[in-house]
């Protein structure tokens, strides 16, 4: 993954980096440990909503939070209408 797939960008007192593509929540996890400086991880739930509320155009479609819901499923958040879902680790998304 090149310097130029990544973006960082200020929300408040915190930071935001998007790595472009898709990746199931283990690999969006294990991307973020191999690519990223120590102390980057995925933003949890609450993170992602004030992250959303803050936008300018962070792109629709669903975004992994750091929270595991149960066996094989964790939290994202629609991009496009805020909401949050319960989706299975598998999926690929943002």
């Amino acid at each position: 993954m090149s310097n130029d797939e990544i973006i960082t960008t200020k929300f408040g007192n915190f930071y935001v980096r998007k790595l472009y593509g898709f990746f199931s929540f283990g690999s969006a996890k294990a991307v973020i440990e191999e690519v990223l400086p120590v102390g980057w991880r995925l933003p949890n739930t609450e993170e992602l909503k004030e992250i959303y509320r803050r936008r300018d155009d962070a792109g629709g479609g669903f975004y992994w939070t750091s929270d595991e819901h149960k066996d094989g499923d964790a939290i994202a958040l629609n991009f496009v209408d805020g909401k949050v879902k319960v989706l299975e680790k598998d999926n690929m998304l943002r």
